[in-house]
């Protein structure tokens, strides 16, 4: 699969399209690695995948037990701080604790200490995105911006960070053994809380694919071969445990840790158009996206992608709220209502939409619960008064 300079991102890509074309002010996403940032980067929006394992994860689809959670996005951080903190809220072991993310927002640099990656190291692989000389040069110019600014209003900056990346030691092989062995079995647990008697396993799914090729293997994604890899892998138990534990030793232990606590950093920061948020997903940490500009080539946005040990989560809110508070609000995009139609959007985000602000599950309070409704609110009006401007189906969007 490739990624390309001009494509939206994915596979979030329909909750940050949505949220960008003004359909929603809020939306969720599942990210195992990079699949909410990248959208939401793409979309000029503020993104987070929390720490994995601090969401509720009953009902969603995942390929990775892992790697997966839920993230959210939203086009300013207190919105998104809101999202992430009822979302953890939910989560088995949480006892409906409030995260508060909103009590740690700070308008200045201070008591945070940033290491920034060098960006010609952390660019994505030219099998996923075809380099550009001009869009790399912007990029590192915007880049090199922001390092100025933070420290020109009193921030503390490490530049360059040698963080380890996901090509070295073992990381990413280590990753792709994962990503080949779970989702057989998590796969399957998804399917028997689900109804149709005709989709059971992985192989059902790949069953279904083939016999209706002709609908399931479009002309840019003509094959499965990820799909089959996890059906067809050799793969032992043993494989997969010594995966997991390079993970643990050279991802956080070996990696992201030691860098971290030697050079005193709260968290690194780098290219969202860079494998950052690989590293995230090899220790199970937080990622979030900061939107910078548009490319001058095609206007396509662009931001920054920033990391933190498991557990920190708070640490991003408090980098976020420094940056929405120091730089320009983020770029406004104009959409032309003829191309982008709720018709257009996936039925994962309209289903959001509808169903989750109409059943507003209780457990909040005070003014997060207030703002959190007025949010589902407005996003269900705005998706029914499209849905019924264009004529969509209902049934498409259940309530």
């Amino acid at each position: 699969m490739r990624l390309g300079h001009t494509a939206p991102g994915g596979s979030s890509s329909g909750s940050a399209v949505g949220v960008s074309a003004g359909y929603s002010p809020i939306s969720i996403g599942t990210e195992a690695d990079g699949s909410v940032c990248t959208p939401a980067s793409r979309a000029a929006l503020y993104g987070m995948k929390p720490t994995v394992g601090s969401t509720p994860m009953d009902g969603i689809f995942a390929i990775s037990t892992t790697f997966d959670t839920v993230g959210a996005m939203a086009k300013s951080v207190d919105d998104l701080a809101i999202l992430v903190g009822y979302v953890q809220e939910k989560a088995p072991g949480s006892n409906g604790a409030d995260p508060n993310y909103q009590a740690v927002f700070q308008r200045d640099w201070s008591n945070l200490r940033l290491g920034f990656v060098d960006p010609d190291k952390w660019w994505l692989p030219p099998g996923l995105v075809t380099p550009i000389e001009e869009v790399n040069t912007q990029i590192k110019a915007s880049y090199e911006a922001v390092m100025e600014k933070i420290q020109s209003v009193g921030g503390e900056i490490i530049y360059p960070v040698e963080l380890v990346h996901p090509k070295q030691n073992g990381i990413g092989k280590a990753m792709d053994i994962i990503f080949d062995y779970e989702p057989r079995d998590v796969v399957a647990k998804y399917l028997e809380t689900r109804d149709d008697p005709n989709m059971k396993s992985l192989e059902d799914i790949a069953t279904f694919n083939m016999e209706h090729a002709d609908l399931e293997f479009p002309e840019d994604y003509p094959n499965q071969n990820a799909l089959l890899d996890a059906l067809n892998h050799k793969l032992t138990r043993t494989d997969y445990e010594t995966a997991k534990v390079t993970l643990q030793k050279e991802g956080l232990e070996n990696g992201v840790r030691r860098v971290m606590e030697e050079g005193r950093l709260d968290a690194i920061i780098g290219p969202m158009d860079g494998p950052l948020a690989s590293i995230a997903a090899a220790i199970g940490g937080p990622v979030a996206t900061m939107p910078v500009g548009l490319l001058n080539l095609h206007g396509r946005p662009f931001g920054l992608a920033v990391i933190a040990l498991p557990k920190e989560d708070a640490v991003l809110f408090k980098v976020m709220s420094a940056w929405e508070a120091t730089f320009p609000k983020r770029a406004c995009l104009h959409f032309c209502s003829s191309k982008i139609r709720i018709c257009h959007l996936p039925t994962k985000f309209v289903h959001f939409v509808l169903v989750f602000s109409s059943r507003m599950l209780p457990g909040s309070s005070g003014f997060r619960r207030t703002r959190l409704e007025q949010l589902l609110l407005l996003s269900r009006r705005r998706v029914l008064e499209a849905c019924k401007r264009f004529k969509v189906c209902q049934t498409r969007a259940p309530n």
